[in-house]
């Protein structure tokens, strides 16, 4: 059994000090003087032109990734409950999901597997008597939330509401957003409505 790499010690090693000092150097050095273990497992990331660490070597490179969407000319009218029309864009950076733009239910697609924090607010734009407003996020994963707000004469009128929530999602899982009203007078409601979604950590296999 070889004998492990060490320093020479001090007043020993006549003769083979050299030696024992290269063996030692040579665990975590190249011939050139360059460090072992670029970019390989227990070894350490390497930077690129710019400074920064190169997104191919990243396991998950795309935790931070978001998608805002948002829609203002939504009409909700009569007792009635339906998804989110989303009308825009707000803001995206990476592609751990998408928006569906083409779906009459639309969604919001993951595209990664991972931990997911999603947030909505709703501006009902009140035209409405008594009655109850909700909205519920809904995920395929069979998550949900929700919120409801009763207003009108009889109630203290609130008419923005935010849900928030965090769970794991997996690729090809979807979100939306599902808006109603149950009325007991008439009205109609024009909701500004924006969800986000964020992803925020890696869940290993």
């Amino acid at each position: 059994m070889a004998n492990p790499a060490r320093l020479p010690s001090p007043g020993g090693d006549d003769g083979s000090w050299g030696t024992v000092l290269n063996d030692f150097l040579s665990v975590a050095h190249n011939t050139d003087g360059t460090l072992k273990g670029r970019n390989a497992p227990n070894g350490f990331a390497g930077l690129d032109q710019d400074g920064y660490i190169a997104t191919n070597v990243i396991q998950d490179n795309d935790v931070g990734s978001y998608l805002s969407v948002s829609a203002y000319s939504q009409t909700i009218s009569g007792t009635n409950s339906e998804y989110a029309l989303f009308e825009t864009v707000n803001a995206q950076r990476g592609s751990a999901t998408s928006w569906d733009s083409v779906s009459d239910q639309q969604f919001l697609t993951i595209q990664s597997d991972g931990v997911y924090a999603i947030s909505a607010t709703i501006d009902w734009n009140d035209t409405a008597e008594n009655g109850v407003r909700f909205a519920e996020i809904v995920c395929n994963c069979q998550f949900r939330t929700g919120d409801q707000r009763v207003s009108g004469s009889s109630a203290t009128t609130t008419t923005q509401i935010t849900l928030n929530f965090t769970c794991f999602l997996q690729a090809s899982q979807n979100i939306g957003l599902l808006l109603g009203h149950t009325y007991t007078g008439s009205g109609s409601l024009t909701p500004y409505v924006s969800m986000l979604v964020t992803k925020i950590a890696h869940v290993a296999a």
